[in-house]
């Protein structure tokens, strides 16, 4: 359940929905390219090095620590960067029924998305016990009762041949390679199954690692494809792509849904379960990403005062931290008056700074397959020389060209002007960049300092 959270939620399916039933083309091509690389090499390395830092150690071992820490950087900022989006579509999920209007205002949701950030975090300090338990029930919540709830209905909808916003034949769903900026959107796709390999941030809590997190690797990465390409024809079926909110639009579609049956009565009940379950799974997500940190932190990466933690083993100090750059990045996310604009902004750059910690993952394994071929791998890219190589050496390309075509606003973003798009994105990039660096450049290990051995940086139970 942990990796499955990592990579899926409905919140991205209304993005993914924006390109029609090109979506399902650019989805089943985000399984072979994202979920299959990333699985089998996140596998690999946490198995051949199962304790806790997750992308920060592998890129460590490979690359010595101040580039692990760089990773870990990046890691950090693109949970940040994503943070307000995720506060605002819980938000706007709650107000979508009780008072609509509400659910376009930026300032609202970013304002009240703030509040929830900080008592999420303030239930993180209860450790990777409660929150895992809590995880379990979100994503019971925000995404497999709205899923399965919506796919049934979905059915009945088709079933009785009610009109549909497209025709559903096997060319719609073939995407026009000659417009760039109508490819673009499929950037949203690679985004819906990023995560995964975060799960081992929490890896020395979990029974035989070596076993266990390659199996949920697998397991979680063939429920998002069961969820999210039924949830996106329907989607795309039932909802004008002009009136498709990238906040609500899960309601959105679930509304048109229950009121085809009569029974519109329940949209508040699906509102709620989505809110709660939203609300649930924020703090596994907000200890996960303090985690990695807080092996880099006890590495002498950062001032000794970011590796204190509580009773119960969890980094206070990085969690409020992390709770108060979230809250200005926030209230950059008032400035934008367009929601939808807000939303992909966000989206896209939570994207490209994981594609720049995913290169490096990938030449992580590369390198320790030439440097370190004898440390014990329980699991290993099949194929040998050859498999690891166009397994990782694939990811690499793939994660090159996504990125290079995020940089195209897609063609349904008309109020915002490329070269601010672009400028927006790139500033991100190269601060995150430098930032990382600097204090990667202060930090007290010396260049060779070997990564810490031991358990580190995972929030342990009570």
């Amino acid at each position: 359940m942990l990796v499955f959270s990592f990579i899926t939620g409905l919140g991205n399916a209304p993005a993914l929905a924006e390109s029609g039933l090109h979506a399902v083309f650019f989805l089943v091509m985000a399984a072979v390219g994202v979920l299959a690389p990333v699985a089998l090499v996140s596998a690999e390395l946490a198995s051949g090095w199962p304790r806790a830092g997750g992308i920060y150690l592998w890129v460590s071992e490979a690359f010595g620590p101040r580039t692990g820490f760089v990773a870990m950087w990046f890691v950090w900022v693109s949970a940040l960067v994503g943070y307000p989006g995720l506060f605002a579509f819980l938000v706007a999920a709650a107000v979508y029924v009780v008072a609509p209007g509400l659910d376009d205002s930026t300032w609202f949701l970013g304002s009240v998305g703030i509040g929830v950030g900080w008592l999420a975090t303030v239930f993180t300090f209860l450790g990777i016990r409660a929150t895992g338990i809590i995880t379990t029930i979100a994503n019971v919540l925000a995404v497999f009762v709205p899923a399965v709830g919506l796919i049934v209905l979905g059915a009945v909808y088709f079933g009785r041949g009610l009109p549909t916003q497209v025709d559903i034949t096997a060319g719609g769903f073939v995407p026009d390679f000659g417009s760039v900026a109508g490819l673009s959107i499929a950037v949203s796709a690679y985004f819906t199954f990023a995560g995964g390999e975060n799960a081992a941030q929490y890896i020395t809590a979990v029974r035989s690692p070596q076993r266990t997190y390659p199996r949920a690797m697998f397991v979680g990465a063939g429920l998002c494809l069961v969820v999210f390409i039924p949830v996106t024809i329907i989607m795309v079926a039932t909802v004008p792509r002009n009136e498709l909110s990238l906040a609500v639009g899960v309601l959105q579609v679930i509304e048109v849904l229950l009121d085809s049956v009569s029974l519109g009565v329940l949209l508040p009940l699906f509102a709620a379960v989505l809110t709660i379950g939203a609300c649930a799974g924020l703090p596994n997500l907000l200890a996960a990403t303090a985690a990695g940190m807080h092996a880099a932190a006890r590495d002498g990466h950062l001032p000794e005062r970011f590796d204190r933690t509580n009773r119960r083993g969890v980094p206070v100090v990085l969690l409020v931290l992390q709770a108060g750059v979230a809250t200005i990045v926030s209230i950059a996310f008032f400035a934008v008056q367009n929601v939808n604009v807000a939303f992909w902004v966000i989206t896209v750059m939570g994207l490209q700074t994981t594609l720049v910690y995913y290169l490096l993952m990938y030449g992580a394994v590369l390198r320790l397959r030439r440097t370190q071929p004898d440390t014990p791998r329980p699991f290993r890219v099949p194929g040998g020389s050859v498999g690891i190589w166009i397994v990782a050496g694939g990811g690499l390309v793939l994660a090159l060209a996504t990125l290079a075509l995020s940089f195209v606003p897609p063609s349904q973003l008309e109020d915002i002007h490329p070269l601010v798009f672009d400028g927006m994105l790139a500033s991100v990039i190269v601060a995150t960049a430098i930032s990382g660096l600097v204090v990667s450049r202060r930090s007290r290990p010396s260049p060779d300092t070997p990564v810490r051995t031991s358990e580190a940086g995972a929030p342990a139970g009570p």
